[in-house]
């Protein structure tokens, strides 16, 4: 739809520039024969003919996109990038005192939004261009003030902050433009790391994140913006990963994991936003926010625990998806979906006991799940658990020859090898027996 509207506005722009052309060429022919009529003897010279405007030539594709967008987006980016690394050198030289280091930066801002305001009438596309850099300048010049000169008490910084995002989202909507959200709020994700990247400012830069996510929810339930969404989800995640893997912050210090439980929730609910505004199919969109949601979480607590709590983290997550599967198959009656979690769970709940337990006990604790999934499969006529109870089947037939016959004593292997013997053969009756119960009308 925003390329539609960008293509007409091109096509606008030159028939208005035909239409002034014409109009010109018009004025200069009326001016002409008024002064014939003046300076003759009163008799109406013949209308001369107009003479037909040359159609201005087709533009390129390539050149268009470049002219029009890619020069417009890539103008303010280093824009940006060049008031942050400004405001960082003149950080680190102490040429300016911090006040007006901020004052300038919040002048950039202004500057960008004035030029933003008279551009809209004539130059939509541009002027949100540099709405978006205002916004983002406002952005992490909020973000320094409050965290690096402590010159802006935290409630005015956040209600600032608070104020920019509403003011963005806002905009963003009236616009019609999703490149006011991608550049104003999620490009902002960048900013802090211009001025600073020490350990403790991490608490508060999370902090700002999510509020710019909060931000991005509101877009996801108002307009149908993914690559606004999917953007958000992979910046905010990114730095928590990273914040996980190369600084000693840890998300189970007292009251931290409010970030992660924070950041779950709100890309939860933009994901879903679709779903819960009434749209019947589940997409493609919702299935990768939602997995990506999830396995970002699981990343980012199992680089953050302590050796030895992989195992509940593991079987923790296993739950949760279970719960998720299980309301969106009783709450939203969505088959795909409802499967698509339940096999996140499975895979967990596997992994969590090979990490909980060893030897023998994973071995008999796989078959027994494996027997579960294919009852159920069986008396529930669905497809989906006795594939996954084969495949669980394949990998405990593989651990039990490679791995567990190198280890395991006689007894051991009796009872593993009969046990799993027992079971295959069951499964090949069941098979013979019910076989066009099993192929024909299931899901």
């Amino acid at each position: 739809m925003n390329q539609q509207l960008d293509n007409l506005r091109s096509e606008i722009d030159r028939l208005e520039g035909q239409i002034g052309q014409q109009q010109r060429q018009l004025q200069d022919l009326r001016a002409t024969l008024d002064s014939l009529m003046q300076q003759g003897d009163g008799a109406t010279p013949p209308k001369p003919v107009p003479q037909p405007v040359a159609a201005a030539p087709a533009r390129e594709g390539l050149e268009n996109f470049v002219g029009l967008k890619l020069i417009q987006v890539a103008g303010i980016v280093v824009l940006v990038a060049g008031l942050a690394i400004g405001v960082k050198y003149a950080i680190d030289k102490e040429l300016i005192s911090e006040t007006a280091r901020i004052g300038l930066a919040y002048l950039a801002g202004v500057i960008l939004f004035f030029l933003s305001h008279r551009l809209r009438d004539g130059y939509t596309t541009l002027s949100a261009i540099l709405f978006s850099g205002a916004m983002a300048s406002a952005y992490f010049t909020t973000y320094a003030a409050f965290g690096y000169y402590q010159l802006l008490a935290a409630p005015v910084a956040f209600a600032v902050m608070i104020l920019i995002t509403a003011f963005t989202t806002y905009q963003a909507i009236r616009y019609e433009k999703q490149q006011i959200a991608l550049l104003g709020m999620i490009g902002a994700y960048g900013i802090p790391f211009f001025i600073s990247t020490h350990n403790e400012r991490l608490a508060l830069l999370f902090t700002y994140m999510l509020v710019i996510n909060a931000g991005v929810l509101y877009l996801a339930f108002r307009r149908r913006w993914r690559v606004m969404t999917m953007l958000a989800l992979c910046c905010s995640w990114i730095m928590v990963l990273l914040a996980t893997l190369f600084t000693d912050f840890s998300f189970f210090q007292q009251g931290q994991f409010f970030f992660l439980a924070g950041f779950y929730l709100l890309f939860l609910l933009a994901g879903l936003a679709e779903k819960i505004s009434g749209e019947k199919i589940v997409s493609w969109h919702l299935q990768a926010v939602l997995l990506i949601n999830n396995a970002a979480l699981l990343l980012a607590l199992l680089v953050d625990t302590t050796e030895g709590g992989a195992a509940g983290i593991v079987g923790a997550m296993a739950l949760l998806l279970t719960v998720q599967a299980i309301l969106a198959r009783t709450l939203t009656s969505e088959l795909i979906l409802s499967y698509v979690l339940y096999m996140q769970a499975i895979v967990l709940a596997v992994i969590f006991v090979w990490l909980q337990w060893s030897g023998m006990t994973v071995t008999l604790t796989w078959v027994a799940i494996a027997a579960a999934l294919f009852t159920a499969g069986f008396f529930l006529q669905l497809a989906w658990p006795r594939r996954a109870a084969l495949l669980l089947m394949a990998a405990t037939l593989l651990k039990l020859v490679a791995l567990d016959s190198l280890h395991f004593n006689a007894a051991e292997k009796v009872i593993c090898y009969l046990l799993i013997g027992s079971f295959l053969l069951v499964l090949s009756f069941l098979y013979q027996k019910y076989g066009s119960r099993f192929f024909g009308g299931t899901k």
